[in-house]
């Protein structure tokens, strides 16, 4: 029989051929797996894996949640092998997810960040139009600050007025219409082939 460690390896690999993001779930089942031979164990049982999941003890419960629900979904892959695998049921970490309340900036406080990105030094160069660009997209937008950064020229329709924002949340795109005034302190950014949004 292949090690526990192997046998990983072979689910993220295959889990990635699937299209799956992993970073988090390879980086914690690695730990687990070396939590694992740490104490001397080939064979996953609820009990180890509460263990482990539980780690640290000073986190918020639904980091316990997720830890667990990665390892349940690798024992369940590795009981079709291992029968012995014990696969953690559903609902042993409870946990209620804690958002924080966002906040909604005025009409005013959103003029008082542009007009502070508009004197940005040096105020001759590309940074303040890039700030003030970047400021206004995501207020009349609401894109996330991550979409904006990634936007490129290709990403513009300044004839149809389209913003394309790609891979966006859960691997999807979207087009976002713009209204005329943003259209035009876009293609000011734009002069001389400079990109978009420029690097920051």
């Amino acid at each position: 029989m292949i090690s526990l460690r192997k046998a990983m390896e072979d689910y993220l690999t295959m889990r990635q051929s699937l299209g799956f993001k992993l970073r988090d779930m390879g980086y914690n089942l690695r730990h687990f797996v070396s939590f694992m031979e740490k104490n001397g164990s080939s064979i996953i049982t609820t009990e180890l894996a509460l263990r482990w999941a539980q780690q640290p003890p000073d986190v918020q419960p639904a980091h316990w949640a997720a830890r667990l629900s990665f390892v349940r979904s690798f024992a369940r892959y590795w009981s079709a092998t291992d029968p012995r695998t014990e696969i953690p049921p559903m609902g042993l970490l409870p946990y209620r997810t804690k958002r924080a309340t966002p906040y909604i900036y005025s009409n005013e406080e959103i003029q008082q960040l542009l007009k502070a990105a508009r004197n940005l030094p040096p105020t001759t160069g590309l940074r303040p139009w890039t700030y003030y660009t970047l400021l206004g997209l995501m207020a009349v937008t609401g894109m996330r600050i991550s979409e904006v950064v990634r936007l490129d020229g290709a990403d513009v329709d300044l004839k149809q007025g389209l913003l394309t924002v790609r891979l966006t949340k859960f691997s999807k795109s979207r087009l976002i219409p713009c209204i005329h005034p943003l259209s035009k302190s876009s293609s000011f950014i734009s002069i001389g082939g400079i990109s978009f949004i420029p690097g920051l």
